[in-house]
């Protein structure tokens, strides 16, 4: 069912965005935008959320991610932490939910679900 998902999920993005989703790794860039809004003006309310949820030192290391919306991260993060159960965090994983590179899935997946809770 998660292959199922995913699948699916990548024909949606290709279609939203205009072009295929070559890879989860790839589709967890600050890049590619996730349909959250890229606005201006929303760029210091952005600012304010991860600097909020990642520190100072989350917006220093992830300079593209501190512009985007936290949702954004959470639209990365997803489709990684479904294709690899029990894998630790890959470097895009990691830097979509400011956790460190390998950490255990049953923490990043806990870090996850908590911006979730903020977000969703």
């Amino acid at each position: 069912m998660v292959r199922l998902w995913l699948d699916t999920l990548a024909w949606f993005e290709g279609v939203r965005s205009g072009r295929p989703v070559p890879d989860w790794e790839g589709f967890a860039s600050p890049r590619l935008a996730k349909g959250q809004g890229r606005d201006t003006l929303a760029l210091p309310a952005n600012l304010a959320r991860n600097l909020r949820d990642f520190g100072p030192g989350g917006l220093l290391r992830n300079p593209g991610w501190a512009r985007r919306h936290p949702r954004d991260r959470l639209i990365s993060a997803l489709p990684l932490l479904l294709a690899g159960p029990g894998a630790p965090a890959s470097p895009a994983l990691a830097a979509a939910l400011g956790v460190a590179r390998g950490t255990p899935w049953p923490a990043t997946t806990e870090r996850f679900l908590g911006l979730w809770a903020r977000y969703s």
